[in-house]
């Protein structure tokens, strides 16, 4: 079964029954989302795979930013490339 009829397969049940049954089987707390992680917004959803990743502290000290312009910019400019690693996430390399 390829993980897309996985996924499709799994969407048939509710996240509380497919929680139950892994329990059920002694996988307790598999799987499990850490409680801490929650929507930025009311309706968000989170689905999918999920990918653990290490992102390492900043190397470089901070800029002291004069203005709340200049800093949205510097925060702008360090944080455009942060997730550039999930373009190469594939079925096929995802552990």
């Amino acid at each position: 079964m390829t993980r897309t009829e996985l996924i499709n397969e799994l969407r048939k049940y509710r996240c509380a029954d497919l929680s139950d049954a892994m329990d059920a089987l002694g996988m307790v707390n598999v799987g499990s989302m850490n409680p801490n992680m929650k929507p930025l917004r009311p309706g968000m959803e989170f689905k999918g795979f999920a990918y653990t990743v290490k992102l390492l502290p900043k190397q470089t000290p901070n800029k002291q930013c004069k203005t709340v312009a200049e800093y949205k910019e510097e925060l702008t400019r360090e944080c455009e490339n942060i997730y550039s690693f999930v373009n190469d996430i594939t079925p096929e390399n995802a552990k």
